[in-house]
C-alpha cells in the first residue's frame, strides 16, 4: 500500500516552496549587490594608493573562443613590509611586463587591488537592486494570489 499525497494537498507545499526559492534568489541578488556598492564606496574613501610593478597578463577569450575578451594581468607590490604578488582588478588591455601601474588597494582586503584608472569611472549605483525588486514584487503578487484563491 503506497500512501500518496493528492495533488490538492501537494499544491500548497509546491507554491510555498516556490515562494521562498524566489525571496531567497532575490536576497542573494541583493546582497552581491550590496557587496560590490560597499567594495566600490570603500574604495573609493579608504582605498590605499600604491604602485604596482607588472608581472605578467594572459589573454582572455570569449565564449566561442575566436573573441578576444581582455586580459588578466598580476602585480607586485608592498605595503607595510608585506610583499604580495595578486590579479590586477579592471586590467582590460595589455599591461608591459615590468611596468608599474597606479592601482587602489582594498583596505579590508589586501590581497585586492584595481587599476586607479579603472576605479575612477566607478560609482556606487542602484541598478543591481531592480532585479531583486521585480523577483519580490512578483513573490508578494504571488502570496496575494494564493491567499486570494483560498479565502474566496
Amino acid at each position: 500500500m503506497t500512501s500518496e499525497i493528492s495533488p490538492t494537498r501537494r499544491r500548497p507545499w509546491v507554491s510555498a516552496s516556490v515562494i521562498v526559492l524566489i525571496a531567497v534568489v532575490a536576497l542573494l541578488i541583493a546582497q552581491v549587490g550590496y557587496s560590490n556598492n560597499a567594495r566600490i564606496a570603500r574604495l573609493h574613501h579608504s582605498g590605499i594608493n600604491l604602485s604596482a610593478r607588472v608581472l605578467g597578463c594572459e589573454g582572455n577569450i570569449g565564449g566561442s573562443g575566436s573573441t578576444s575578451a581582455g586580459f588578466t594581468c598580476r602585480g607586485a607590490y608592498a605595503y607595510e613590509g608585506q610583499h604580495f604578488s595578486e590579479r590586477i582588478d579592471g586590467t582590460f588591455n595589455f599591461l608591459s611586463t615590468g611596468s608599474h601601474v597606479s592601482v587602489v588597494m582594498d583596505p579590508a582586503h589586501h590581497n585586492e587591488v584595481i587599476l586607479a584608472s579603472a576605479l575612477a569611472p566607478m560609482r556606487t549605483t542602484l541598478t543591481p537592486y531592480v532585479v531583486p525588486l521585480f523577483l519580490v514584487m512578483g513573490d508578494a503578487t504571488l502570496v496575494f494570489l494564493a491567499w486570494r484563491r483560498r479565502h474566496r
